[in-house]
């Protein structure tokens, strides 16, 4: 019956204080909690969005304690679903996408590759996308993150590695040859499968193995 505008935290708990079986309040508090989980999320602000997911068990049917096992994998659950939302094409969006499976994959230690396959396709598709709408230093910038080692994806790799070069020429026209060097030497290390942060530090290790086809992992149940 409410009709002012939008609700507070505090007006809906004040009511399920007078009301404790108020279903709508409690429904209207879980949904609150969700949304503030999968936001804190894509803020990369995962001890955060852990916590909304706690808050949000305490108003369910039937409702949870603040602890207990499963809270990483419901907000796992949220957060790849709040992936599979976002149809949007644009930069931020391609981002936040990458955020949050990223962020589903570390909150489920357990199981590391359990989204591995969806953060991949989210970051050739950022890729993809900055390397047509933005720049070079951008590419780079995504692949220095690690969320995706070199040797898992070619198409990926080529991306960064053209980056690399690309970047370097633009050096070499603007006066900064042992910038361009770098460049050069770090679109070589890419191309042979190695990380780039190995040029600035002595010899990196060996290329990683990319991820295990499904037939061969363990099962997870």
């Amino acid at each position: 019956t409410y009709t002012g505008g939008e609700l507070s935290t505090d007006e809906v708990l004040d009511l399920l204080a007078r009301e404790p079986d108020c279903a709508e309040a409690r429904s209207w508090l879980g949904d609150h909690y969700r949304d503030q989980a999968v936001a804190a999320a894509a803020r990369g602000c995962g001890d955060e969005a852990l916590s909304a997911v706690r808050e949000s068990l305490r108003y369910g049917e039937p409702p949870r304690s603040h602890g207990g096992p499963g809270v990483g994998e419901l907000l796992a659950d949220l957060l790849v679903v709040a992936a599979r939302r976002s149809g949007s094409r644009t930069r931020a969006d391609l981002e936040r996408r990458v955020e949050l499976l990223h962020t589903a994959s570390a909150v489920t230690p357990r199981h590391p590759d359990l989204f591995g396959e969806a953060l991949e396709t989210a970051l050739l598709d950022l890729a993809e996308h900055l390397e047509t709408t933005g720049t070079p230093t951008d590419v780079i910038e995504l692949f220095l993150r690690d969320r995706m080692p070199t040797g898992v994806s070619a198409r990926f790799d080529q991306i960064v590695e053209a980056a690399y070069r690309d970047r370097a020429r633009a050096r070499e026209r603007t006066g900064d040859p042992g910038g361009a060097l770098r460049d050069h030497a770090c679109a070589k290390r890419v191309g042979a499968g190695l990380p780039a942060q190995g040029v600035l530090f002595g010899p990196g290790p060996a290329p990683r193995r990319p991820r295990q086809a499904p037939d061969e992992q363990d099962t997870l149940f």
